[in-house]
């Protein structure tokens, strides 16, 4: 087999891997409530009923997500499968996972089977090519897909808590301006923020629900708020939490405490900005050299090159 043919072949492995991806993780065209919804409005069979609740949930759900929860499930006060990574955080994983809001209800334990999962199914799918078309040379394709198996799990994780980070930060300046400004009418604290969650719609403003809902359920101010910064994952937020504690330990007024983050989250906004528009001029350099820089090139030595090869050199 020469070298184009298995330049193909690879190709085709990685689409195929890709393809089986993209089934694993599609989306659903009938939610889950709507197909609850749906069987309430109008009774049918209960076999009819289950099959369209079942069409409405995907792939990855219906049968990858059992598998990993059964796997996961306390035997003998210990997992069935993997027991080893129990509690255990491996680099950044935890966090994403946190801040992403634990995507798919899988824990730090059935995220590692997931990712285990899906690298050693890419790896077979590249053996078996690799057996049926005898070439020895598929075996590394074998390897290079169950690394990409094992990583791209966590890189759409690591997507969805950066995605969450951003639309935290996005909001942030507009809540603390509103903080301030429902604080000078003489409310506390928690009533300050229930009044702004409450009528902001967005991101930082569901997590701050969330947290009051916290400490109406008895958890402390302190945990609560900590708990804010650890989902979040934002040093803006752990700020805006320390500034509030600190205040409900000292006694500081609610309007100069808010007053005080309002204007911290402008100056960060500005140095956000600022940071940007540098990180934006190297980007623009291989546009400028692409787009500008080689026409230019072309123009002034196109007409040249044609008199010096008409010129016999």
């Amino acid at each position: 087999m020469n070298i184009p043919e298995l330049g193909w072949l690879a190709m085709g492995t990685t689409l195929l891997a890709v393809l089986f991806v993209a089934v694993a993780f599609d989306t659903p065209k009938v939610s889950r409530v709507e197909a609850n919804l749906d069987a309430q409005l109008h009774p049918r069979d209960e076999l009819v009923a289950h099959y369209e609740q079942a069409q409405a949930t995907s792939f990855f759900e219906r049968i990858v997500l059992p598998v990993l929860k059964r796997a996961n499930t306390p035997k003998g006060g210990n997992g069935l499968l993997f027991k080893s990574f129990r509690g255990k955080n491996t680099g950044k994983l935890g966090d994403y996972l946190k801040i992403a809001d634990y995507p798919w209800g899988l824990s730090l334990n059935e995220f590692q089977l997931l990712q285990m999962t899906a690298g050693g199914a890419f790896a077979l799918l590249g053996l078996v090519l690799a057996i049926v078309i005898r070439s020895p040379l598929l075996f590394l394709v074998a390897i290079v897909l169950a690394a990409l198996g094992y990583k791209y799990p966590e890189t759409v994780v690591q997507k969805k808590a950066q995605a969450k980070q951003k639309a935290v930060l996005d909001q942030y300046q507009s809540v603390c301006d509103m903080l301030a400004l429902a604080s000078d009418a003489g409310l506390g604290v928690l009533d300050t923020l229930h009044r702004v969650a409450s009528q902001l719609k967005g991101r930082l403003s569901e997590e701050l629900m969330q947290t009051l809902l916290d400490i109406q359920y008895g958890m402390s101010e302190e945990a609560a708020f900590t708990e804010l910064a650890s989902r979040c994952g934002v040093e803006e937020i752990d700020v805006f939490v320390q500034n509030i504690l600190q205040s409900r330990r000292l006694g500081t007024p609610t309007a100069e405490v808010f007053h005080r983050l309002a204007e911290q989250s402008r100056t960060q906004a500005a140095n956000r900005a600022e940071a940007q528009s540098q990180k934006l001029t190297v980007k623009l350099i291989p546009v400028i050299a692409v787009f500008i820089f080689l026409p230019l090139i072309g123009i002034i030595g196109g007409p040249a090159i044609f008199s010096i090869h008409a010129s016999g050199f």
